[in-house]
């Protein structure tokens, strides 16, 4: 977390007196000189200062009014010393520690539930508000973002720390949800979070709609035009934008985010299509076909990450997609070429349980993808078994270890931090949907190397996230000095 300062115009616009400001900073866990130096000379003029570490205060608004500069200054080194001693267990691995002047009780329940024991992987979550059937899930900070299901235009979001469900909104009535897909976008220069909905039958309607996502659980007042589906627009034409045509079916389809600038969508449906779709100039890029020996639906597509593609990172190579697609008997490994617009593709093993099954759900951590439970068709019906396979081995394996009760038709998603993997809703084997939602440690599915290569990954998503906070908190210092400026005018 890096020091990140911005100045509340609105209270100076309200009192309209000359230099008297409140200033909102949030603590770094690398405070350095420079930061040190800036803090003095501000300490120069009138104003009441909140230190803040994520959510947790160290003053709140209200309480600093009764506390002098000086207290606030004793504070700052008290942390910044607990701080420093804190920042190598970053580099090996362990979750960065939080300062804390008042312990949250919510510290207590986190350790808990990261202790599970293997012998029971499962950990029952509160079931979900209303029975979810092939939703679509993404994942924002701590919480899991429910965008709608099969029976239910509703959307919900879980607080992993709260333990408990907020209604976020609800897709318009016009919008049919039987085959739709969510996949998230982050703009890293506004750090803004996008939701993209489409889907849509043959031959029918489609939709295709985004969301600018602010977290419900701040308990700030919603703008308008955040948190609602909205239609996807063209700004230059002023025209909505429709993913898909009337000839394509997207009921049972799949889709990732890629592209050397996250900016490809990769859309896999039946009967054996895949599209490349530039979510930047809103055209298609390329249409291929899938050399399968079954029809696409309801399988397992998921894109292989940035540190998995390949050993050394050259600019060609970032120019190149990298996906795994499964469906009963097929298995491929997807690789597009953004500057020859060229599909490749390669056949992979398929273990001889998991060719009936479709319908499961799937995620990918690293290079390892887990497969929950599935549908086998009228002879085997609803599984609960849960398989793994490996990339880079190319090998398969089915745990001993089952769900509780068949599953098909749910979803599962991994946390932000890699940490678990949560699993919600799905028909049983009397076709009943479920609101069943519970997680499950990732680590607990994996060998030894499987998690070596865990913390080699998270280690290099923790430096690159210190990265992009090092890019925002230089742009915020100087547009703060630039306002104390024009304040001492």
């Amino acid at each position: 977390m890096h020091c990140s300062v911005v100045a509340d115009f609105f209270s100076i616009l309200k009192k309209k007196k000359k230099n008297v400001f409140f200033c909102y900073a949030v603590l770094p866990q690398n405070i350095g000189t420079l930061h040190g130096l800036f803090l003095f000379f501000i300490s120069l003029f009138p104003f009441t200062l909140i230190l803040t570490t994520d959510n947790n205060y160290l003053f709140t608004k209200k309480k600093a009014k009764k506390f002098s500069f000086l207290v606030v200054w004793v504070q700052f080194f008290l942390a910044r010393k607990k701080i420093s001693n804190s920042t190598e267990s970053i580099m090996d691995n362990a979750p960065a520690p939080s300062v804390y002047i008042k312990t949250s009780p919510r510290d207590s329940e986190v350790e808990k539930a990261q202790n599970i024991n293997s012998a029971t992987p499962f950990v029952t979550l509160p079931s979900l508000p209303v029975p979810i059937s092939r939703g679509q899930c993404v994942v924002y900070d701590q919480e899991v973002l429910i965008c709608g299901g099969l029976y239910t235009r509703d959307c919900y979001s879980y607080h992993v720390l709260e333990k408990k469900y907020k209604k976020i909104c609800s897709y318009p009535k016009d919008v049919k949800l039987r085959g739709h897909s969510v996949v998230k976008r982050v703009n890293s220069n506004t750090n803004d979070t996008m939701l993209l909905s489409f889907g849509g039958y043959k031959n029918e309607k489609k939709h295709t709609l985004t969301m600018k996502y602010v977290s419900v659980w701040n308990g700030e007042k919603q703008t308008s035009n955040c948190n609602q589906w909205l239609p996807l627009m063209d700004k230059n034409e002023d025209k909505p934008i429709i993913i898909g045509g009337d000839e394509d079916d997207y009921d049972g389809m799949r889709s990732v985010i890629g592209g050397s600038n996250n900016h490809l969508l990769f859309i896999t449906y039946r009967p054996k299509n895949i599209d490349v779709f530039n979510l930047d100039t809103f055209q298609y890029v390329n249409r291929g076909i899938l050399p399968s020996d079954n029809w696409i639906y309801f399988h397992g597509f998921v894109s292989k990450t940035k540190s998995e593609l390949t050993s050394t990172s050259t600019e060609a190579n970032e120019k190149k997609s990298e996906m795994i697609l499964f469906q009963r008997k097929t298995g491929l490994a997807i690789e597009y070429d953004e500057d020859s617009k060229s599909f490749d593709f390669r056949k992979l093993s398929v273990f001889d349980d998991m060719a009936p099954l479709s319908e499961y759900a799937h995620v990918c951590i690293n290079d390892t993808i887990l497969f929950f439970g599935g549908h086998g068709g009228p002879k085997l019906g609803v599984s609960k078994a849960i398989h793994k396979y490996s990339l880079k081995e190319n090998t398969w394996v089915k745990f001993e270890h089952n769900l509780s009760t068949p599953l098909s038709d749910c979803v599962s998603v991994l946390s932000e931090d890699n940490t678990y993997v949560h699993i919600l809703g799905g028909f049983n084997d009397h076709r009943d949907e479920m609101t069943i939602h519970v997680k499950t440690k990732a680590t607990d599915w994996m060998d030894e190397k499987e998690k070596e290569k865990m913390q080699i990954y998270n280690r290099e998503k923790e430096l690159e996230k210190e990265k992009n906070r090092k890019k925002l908190q230089a742009s915020h210092f100087f547009c703060c000095c630039l306002f104390f400026y024009l304040c001492c005018l």
